[in-house]
């Protein structure tokens, strides 16, 4: 029962890193900014691991960052991250850009991850539970290091339709289910296959 608990603690943890994300809007972008320019500094930014300007371009606020763990973390998943821009549509205050994403299938990563956590939370069952679970935790996020950095990890491509409103003549992106699994490669999916664990 304790093991499940700490993977699912670690699974929460990743899941975490790449929320802190998707939820904090720090700032806002300049009026001069269209809604495929928001787009392309948004992935930027991505790409760059600036956390804090990627932030800004969306809708949803929560003025915490994380801490430097987890956007060194951010920026590994992001890095090798690609898009294309298919097609836009803008009406006067919302905006839809069709965009293709490819990055890391974090679905198959995670998986993978999970086998061996769970063999070393099994190893390590009835020793201390904070230690372990701290070892838990470094482990999660040392292989997920490792393998988002390996050259021959699988990607995954998604195409979504990245919706924007425009606020205060400020297009932001508003980052629904569809655009956070696209850019977390698959990642949503895996943890809803987790649900029954």
């Amino acid at each position: 029962m304790k093991i499940r608990a700490m993977i699912k603690q670690g699974a929460g943890l990743t899941i975490a890193f790449l929320m802190v994300l998707t939820l904090m809007a720090c700032g806002g972008t300049s009026s001069d900014n269209g809604p495929k320019t928001v787009v392309k500094d948004f992935f930027q930014a991505l790409k760059d691991g600036d956390v804090k300007t990627a932030s800004s371009y969306l809708v949803e606020s929560d003025d915490t960052l994380g801490d430097e763990k987890q956007e060194e973390m951010l920026k590994t998943l992001f890095e090798n991250l690609t898009y294309e821009i298919q097609s836009s549509d803008v009406k006067e205050d919302t905006a839809v850009i069709k965009t293709k994403i490819t990055t890391v299938d974090l679905g198959i990563v995670f998986q993978d991850i999970l086998a061996e956590v769970m063999t070393k939370a099994l190893e390590m069952a009835g020793n201390d539970e904070e230690s372990s679970q701290q070892e838990i935790e470094q482990l999660f996020v040392d292989l997920l290091n490792e393998k988002t950095k390996d050259p021959d990890v699988e990607k995954v491509t998604n195409e979504v339709e990245i919706k924007l409103v425009k606020k205060e003549n400020q297009w932001l992106i508003e980052g629904d289910d569809a655009f956070i699994n696209a850019i977390t490669g698959n990642l949503m999916e895996a943890m809803q296959g987790l649900g029954g664990m």
